[in-house]
């Protein structure tokens, strides 16, 4: 009898513990959700580390919005206005952001792996460390952009403008970059190993101690 009553004791209060524990949580659960809900009425831009996948954001005026940490994979965000709004660290993998306009965006150490951003204006956008591993970034446009650490193998950037851009370190080895525009880009130490250089454009361009198509390192 003395072994049940000690068990039941223990049940009771591993259950007491697992309510408290549930009840503490719950109360940030329902801030977070009532926060993804007013971003996705529209009445507020701010949704830090919201639960927003395949969220269908196609035009939305998300100008200098507060994505940080935000779960956005598979989000629709074709055409949207996105100006200086911050994704630091945001899901983006799969999401369409096809024509979008990043300018000045935040997307550091963003998670880009496959996303579409076809045409999509990011000059002056930062996205050092980004994961941008296989996304489709056709005609895009990053003048002036920070992809420093950026780690984008097999990314497809045909037609892209990266003037001016900072690539130092980043990893864009078997990337397609046909008639790509690199004019005094910021290439030191960056990895175009495998990658497709056809009628790209480098004049200008810095490439101290950067690993080329063949495989050989520039001196």
């Amino acid at each position: 009898m003395a072994v049940r009553s000690d068990l039941s004791s223990s049940v009771t209060l591993g259950s007491y513990r697992a309510a408290a524990l549930t009840a503490r949580a719950l109360p940030g659960f329902a801030a977070r959700a009532q926060t993804a809900d007013a971003f996705l009425a529209g009445t507020s831009k701010s949704c830090r580390n919201c639960a927003l996948e395949r969220a269908a954001l196609k035009r939305r005026d998300l100008s200098e919005a507060d994505l940080s940490g935000a779960n956005l994979e598979g989000a629709i965000l074709h055409r949207a206005r996105l100006m200086r709004a911050k994704f630091t660290g945001a899901n983006l993998t799969d999401a369409n952001l096809n024509k979008t306009d990043l300018k000045n965006a935040a997307l550091a150490q963003a998670k880009l792996e496959r996303a579409m951003l076809y045409e999509a204006d990011l000059s002056a956008a930062d996205l050092s460390g980004a994961n941008l591993t296989e996304a489709k970034m056709q005609k895009a446009r990053l003048v002036r952009a920070r992809l420093d650490g950026a780690h984008m193998p097999e990314a497809i950037l045909t037609g892209a403008r990266l003037d001016e851009a900072s690539l130092r370190g980043a990893n864009l080895s078997a990337a397609n970059l046909v008639e790509v525009t690199l004019r005094r880009a910021n290439l030191e130490g960056a990895n175009l190993s495998n990658a497709i250089l056809t009628d790209a454009r480098l004049e200008g361009a810095k490439l101290e101690a950067a690993i080329m198509p063949d495989g050989k390192r520039v001196e």
